[in-house]
């Protein structure tokens, strides 16, 4: 489908021979078979690093054993599936048609940590709790506690709300690359 109507280049990792030559057939069919390959091959021993986006039609058990190596693919690579969940990963988004389900991730940068925040002439410290992309957040300055209110990840996406001095809020949204955030 993607290949067909967005020219998305595809990869597909199937175990099964006869799945894979249907697969390449159907390709053919529409059409697409210079932007969609198959090969046959254990998906526990596919290269996955150069995805940027992996639809996942596998067993619940299967999605467990590949959670760790979904987990450390480069931020902001998107996982879809259907039906089945990443069990404690919960989705970013999940939709429901007809009885169905789909689910989305998408891997978060690692922002767990302290961090110091420098604005103007002032600096203050965020410090970040990471389960996934859930945050936990607390902050301070000059050695006080500084509320820090709605941290949201999602993938190299990092937004929070923390307050001036005089309570006004500030809101801030920015870019992971590594130990910076733009």
């Amino acid at each position: 489908y993607a290949a067909k109507h967005f020219g998305a280049r595809s990869i597909g990792v199937e175990l099964e021979a006869n799945l894979v030559r249907l697969a390449r057939e159907t390709a053919s069919a529409h059409g697409v078979s210079h932007l969609a390959s198959f090969v046959q091959q254990d998906l526990f021993d596919a290269d996955l690093s150069g995805a940027t986006v992996i639809a996942l039609y596998i067993s619940p058990g299967v999605m467990t054993r590949l959670k760790p190596r979904l987990a450390a693919l480069r931020p902001g690579t998107r996982i879809v599936s259907h039906h089945f969940t990443l069990d404690d990963w919960e989705p970013d988004e999940t939709i429901r048609v007809e009885g169905r389900s789909a689910h989305l991730w998408v891997v978060p940068a690692a922002v767990h940590g302290t961090w110091a925040v420098d604005i103007a002439d002032d600096t203050f410290t965020v410090r970040i709790g990471q389960r996934y992309q859930v945050l936990t957040t607390s902050g301070s300055r000059d050695g006080r506690e500084l509320p820090v209110i709605g941290a949201q990840l999602r993938g190299t996406e990092l937004r929070f709300t923390a307050f001036d001095r005089d309570g006004s809020s500030r809101h801030f949204h920015g870019t992971v690359d590594g130990a910076r955030i733009s």
